[in-house]
Formats: C-alpha cells, sequence, structure tokens
C-alpha cells in the first residue's frame, strides 16, 4: 500500500509528466514515468494503490483512497450542478450497487476509432477484431485500447495480477479502427461502415471516439440503422473552448447519447482541465476524473477529462443492455437521463445535460421501462379493444359514401367515352402531323429550279 507521502511525490512527479495541451485528435492522458507503475501494484496519481485495492467490489480501493493524492477534494466542472463534497463516493456506491444486478454480461461494446491491442492486460480472450477503415495512425492503438480498458478491463487475476478493471467489466469489446482524419469524407464514410460492420457482428453498444464538426448523409443513415436494429451509439465530447458550443457529430444526430464531462469532489482529479462541451447533444454530465486504465504492451495509463467521461456513459449503457438486451436505445437514453441526479437549475442545462451519470438509477429507471406495456392488462378498468363505448348492439360497419350501382356504371361508361375520344384525338393528330410534312408540288419545283 503506498502511503500518503508517497502519493503526493507521484502526484507531483505525475503532474509534471502530464502536463501539455490536448487537442481533440489525441486522447486525453500521457505516459506515466518509469518507476511510477509497476505491473505488480500499478500505482498511479489517481491514487487507487495496489492491484489488490483495486480489486475491490467497487474498482476503487477503500475510502481513503478515493481522495486525490494531495488529499483534497477538488469542485470543477459545471458549477449549476451542486455536487456535494461526497458526490464521488456516492458515484461508486451506485457503481457498486448496479453491479449487484450485472457487470456487462453478454453485451459487446464496438470501440469505433482507435484499434485494441488483443493482449492488453485485463482484456485478453475478450477482443474480437473487426476490419480497418482506412490508414491507422500508430497512436491509435494506444487510444483504444486504454478506451476499452477502461469500459470492459476484466481487472487482476492469478495469471494477469496487473489487469485494470473496468466500469463494466464483463463486457466483450469489437474493435474497428479508422483513420483518424475527422474532418474528411473518408472518416465519415468509415465511420458508417464500421458502425453498420459493428451493428451485423453482434454489438448491443457503439462509441465512436472521433469526432467531426461536420456531418454525413452516410454517417446519418448508418447512425439509424443501428438504432432501428436496437442498438445504442454512443459518442466522444470533446469541446475544445472554440468549438465548445458548435455541433458535435455523430454526437448531434437524433438518437446518439453523449456525456459532458465533470470533475467529482472525492475522486482523483485530472491534472488538467479539458472544457466540456456546451451543446444540446449532451445528455448528461459523467465523471471526468482520472482513471486507471491499460495500454499496449503492458502499460498503464491515466486517462481522464471527456475520455472518461465517454467511458461512464458507455459502460452504463452497456449495464442497461446487459439487463434487458431488447430495450430500444430511446429508452436506454430516457433511462439514462431520467434516473440523472444533481439536476442543473431548470432541469437541463447545454454542459451538464439532464444532471450527473447514476449507473444504478439508470438500471433502475431501465426495469421499470421494461416492465411497461403497450396494452393495459384485462382487469377492473379496463376493456378488450373491440369493445364499443356505446350501449346496445354493436352498429354494423359505417358506409360513408353510397352510390347505386347504376351511378357507379353511368360513371364507368363516361370515363370509358372520354378515354376514347382521347386516344382519337391523338390518333388525329398524329396523321394532320404526318401530311403537313408531306412537300407540296410547288415546293418540289423550286428545290429542282
Amino acid at each position: 500500500m503506498l502511503t500518503r507521502p508517497a502519493l503526493a511525490v507521484a502526484a507531483g512527479v505525475a503532474a509534471l509528466a502530464l502536463a501539455g495541451a490536448m487537442t481533440p485528435a489525441t486522447l486525453a492522458a500521457r505516459a506515466a514515468p518509469p518507476g511510477l507503475v509497476t505491473a505488480p501494484g500499478f500505482a498511479t496519481a489517481a491514487g487507487f494503490g495496489t492491484a489488490a485495492d483495486f480489486a475491490t467490489a467497487a474498482g476503487f480501493g477503500t475510502a481513503a483512497g478515493f481522495a486525490t493524492a494531495t488529499g483534497r477534494a477538488g469542485h470543477a466542472g459545471p458549477a449549476s450542478l451542486g455536487l456535494s463534497r461526497t458526490a464521488g463516493r456516492q458515484l461508486v456506491a451506485e457503481l457498486r450497487q448496479a453491479w449487484r444486478t450485472t457487470k456487462g454480461r453478454g453485451v459487446t461494446v464496438a470501440v469505433v476509432g482507435g484499434t485494441v491491442d488483443r493482449t492488453a492486460n485485463g482484456l485478453a480472450g475478450r477482443v474480437v477484431t473487426g476490419p480497418g477503415y482506412g490508414r491507422m495512425a500508430a497512436g491509435q492503438v494506444t487510444d483504444g485500447t486504454l478506451f476499452a480498458s477502461a469500459v470492459a478491463g476484466g481487472g487482476p487475476d492469478r495469471r494477469n495480477p496487473s489487469g485494470t478493471l473496468g466500469l463494466a467489466p464483463q463486457a466483450r469489446i469489437l474493435s474497428l479502427g479508422v483513420q483518424a482524419t475527422a474532418r474528411t469524407r473518408a472518416w465519415l464514410a468509415g465511420v458508417g461502415k464500421a458502425i453498420r460492420y459493428a451493428v451485423t457482428h453482434g454489438a448491443g453498444v457503439i462509441y465512436v471516439e472521433q469526432v467531426s464538426y461536420s456531418d454525413s448523409a452516410a454517417l446519418a443513415a448508418a447512425v439509424g440503422y443501428a438504432l432501428a436494429k436496437n442498438v445504442v451509439v454512443v459518442s466522444a465530447e470533446y469541446g475544445p473552448a472554440r468549438l465548445g458550443a458548435d455541433p458535435e457529430y455523430p454526437a448531434s444526430l437524433p438518437g446518439v447519447i453523449a456525456a459532458g464531462s465533470v470533475t467529482l469532489p472525492g475522486l482523483a482529479r485530472p491534472p488538467s482541465r479539458y472544457p466540456s462541451p456546451a451543446n444540446g447533444s449532451v445528455l448528461v454530465a459523467a465523471p471526468g476524473n482520472v482513471l486507471d486504465a491499460s495500454g499496449p504492451a503492458g502499460t498503464h495509463y491515466p486517462v481522464y477529462n471527456f475520455f472518461a467521461a465517454g467511458a461512464w456513459l458507455t459502460a452504463t449503457a452497456a449495464l442497461i443492455e446487459s439487463a434487458h438486451p431488447h430495450l430500444p436505445p430511446s429508452l436506454v437514453a430516457r433511462a439514462i437521463a431520467a434516473s440523472a441526479r444533481d439536476r442543473p437549475a431548470g432541469g437541463y442545462s447545454l454542459s451538464a445535460g439532464f444532471g450527473l451519470l447514476d449507473p444504478a438509477g439508470a438500471l433502475a429507471e431501465a426495469s421499470r421501462l421494461a416492465a411497461l406495456r403497450t396494452a393495459a392488462p384485462p382487469g377492473p378498468g379496463t376493456v378488450p379493444g373491440s369493445a364499443s363505448f356505446a350501449a346496445g348492439a354493436t352498429p354494423g360497419t359505417i358506409q360513408a359514401v353510397h352510390h347505386s350501382a347504376w351511378e357507379l356504371a353511368g360513371c364507368a361508361l363516361l370515363l370509358l367515352a372520354g378515354l376514347i375520344v382521347l386516344l382519337r384525338a391523338r390518333r388525329l393528330g398524329r396523321r394532320w402531323r404526318r401530311r403537313a410534312r408531306l412537300p407540296t408540288a410547288q415546293s418540289h419545283r423550286i428545290a429542282h429550279d
């Protein structure tokens, strides 16, 4: 177990190592320096301690581990939420409660964008690699692997003592790489193809980890196809200050869900803050606090800000899909929104959505929605659909317009006569035009002269 002084030193080193600007095309995380992360304990500035501590039921260690490395709780993110100092601890308790129902078993989460290392700690045996669309950049395997680990990492075991525990640790991953050129038509087409592939290959949740500020018919059609097949589509939300209010795609497409990022008191704060977007595509706010994740080739990284928020939302959707696989995406989104706590003033804000994500509450609301019927059950106060509201015998078929057989026959004769006249007029017109084109004797003589 790391002592508090050791964590303070680690925090100072991490603050230096993790400093630097982030761009929407890169992951909001950096590799920890050698010695800060060790294979047996993967102790990071997140303050999670050793693998044994991290493998508790909550996945975040003991209550003492909820504090930041310096021991101070931080308040960042949308001020309208009015978060309490125990907000982080409450969220972890809600995740524990959700895990009593499901940990994501039976659900495949498709990661569209970065590729996933199939041998990464905590992911071995649970990643299927699909086709790639375009040329992958070298760093994309880090992005995809870290996100997959944060969502579905299986945690440490005897063969893999340094495995990271994800938020939906029994979910499976489908890796679909797309070239990281988000401002091109090729990227829009590639993401559309990847979404369609994910749908036809069993994905229950699709996460698109890159964004564009332009739309295309191909991308919109692919998202519509996924929603029609009861597949939940989650999009990243980057929100740089210059474009924070601009529509992002696919997040701004109908039916796609996305989360704003908020820093919760009581959980490890990110080394630097990345502005949360403020537009109508934000469904809820999710923690941007540090999560420990496994990268390629046995590496470990802290992930935070929009990347962590996307992992929380995707994992919550996966938990709902696991418990209620036939629930339509619209009701999954409704369950997440209706169960959100710490709602902003007015019930909704562009940066925090309907409030803070609550995994256990979302599962409970999804169960309530799944139990609803489209027709009332038989019993007192209900009548069958064939019943009549009028007293007495059931009336026969009502014929709104009545015509006698003679009237109908007369109309038919008139229509037939009109058709005959039109055909004869057309034939006479052709005959007249043919005669008009024949040369006269006078024109014939003039041509020869």
